[in-house]
């Protein structure tokens, strides 16, 4: 939202993304989960991108900002066996690539539905 303060894309996408495995069918079927989520803003500077994930780093500290909202992101993620990856787009803006593995046949035997 910030970087795109007069308007712009937001574009969410998810995909399934199965591991290649020799003639099996198996089900759930193993891989992984892939959110991707675009925008049409500013992008990141080149010289603030390595840093975007050290806790109390910011570039908003005017507005308010604590550097911790990242951190806390990809805390969360890496607690769920996920990666993220920020990238700035050739055509501008940024795309935020999280990846799970599918934990479907773990989470049916953790918790099956009455």
């Amino acid at each position: 939202i910030d970087s795109m303060s007069k308007g712009g894309t937001l574009l969410i996408r998810s995909r399934f993304q199965p591991e290649k495995t020799a003639g099996t069918s198996q089900y759930p079927p193993s891989g992984k989960v892939i959110i991707e989520v675009e925008d049409s803003g500013s992008g990141i500077p080149d010289e603030v991108l390595p840093k975007i994930f050290e806790p109390f780093f910011t570039t908003k500290r005017s507005r308010g900002g604590t550097g911790l909202g990242l951190p806390i992101v990809r805390n969360i993620i890496q607690l769920h066996r996920g990666t993220i990856q920020i990238v700035n787009r050739k055509e501008g803006g940024a795309r935020a690539e999280l990846i799970f593995p599918n934990l479907a046949e773990r989470v049916e035997k953790v918790a099956p539905i009455l």
